[in-house]
């Protein structure tokens, strides 16, 4: 269920005053919290792990009055902050990347330029290649691709939760989209494709 701006950010009113009210924003929130985490790092019980840690930070921070409303990002790009935050600093940790998988589902969804991609990349299968295609970009164009395909948000509104102008987002989109396209060339000259 999505809420406009103003219910969302009522809502968010409403639990300042009264933190048992939070059940309703963890409702509206968590499943796409928890899709953000998976597609970035492709564990179950990781994405369990940090969902709750971004509703746990949230809830502190309402508690504490460490929070306050932006009309930019409101309460649910707040969220994917934190996440993003959780993700790189696991990364950080770990320093480990994810294995890059090509196959064939990844080779017939890029051979159409940027703009046909949005069109083509429409099931859960295309997407979950995607990601694991995208593992060695950054951690800005990684989760660029995830707010983009899986939470199909805009350019602002991705600009504005990676805390970037929106003509870095789109340069970010279009190059990768490019990048991927000549390692998709490259694989398949050399295979014989």
């Amino acid at each position: 269920m999505d809420i406009s701006k103003q219910e969302e950010k009522n809502l968010v009113e409403k639990t300042m005053q009264d933190i048992a009210h939070f059940s309703e924003l963890y409702e509206l929130y968590q499943e796409k919290i928890y899709n953000y985490c998976y597609y970035r790092i492709y564990n179950e019980e990781l994405a369990c792990d940090f969902t709750g840690d971004v509703f746990m930070k949230a809830i502190e921070a309402m508690q504490n009055g460490k929070y306050s409303w932006d009309d930019r990002v409101g309460f649910g790009g707040w969220l994917y902050r934190i996440a993003h935050n959780r993700i790189v600093d696991h990364y950080k940790k770990a320093s480990t990347k994810r294995e890059i998988l090509l196959d064939e589902k990844i080779d017939k969804a890029f051979e159409a330029d940027a703009h046909e991609l949005d069109e083509k990349i429409d099931t859960q299968n295309a997407l979950t290649d995607v990601y694991k295609f995208i593992a060695d970009f950054d951690d800005q164009t990684q989760s660029l691709f995830v707010l983009k395909f899986s939470e199909e948000h805009t350019f602002n509104e991705i600009a504005d939760i990676l805390e970037l102008n929106e003509s870095t987002v789109k340069m970010k989109y279009y190059r990768a989209i490019e990048h991927i396209k000549k390692q998709l060339s490259l694989a398949n000259s050399k295979y014989g494709g």
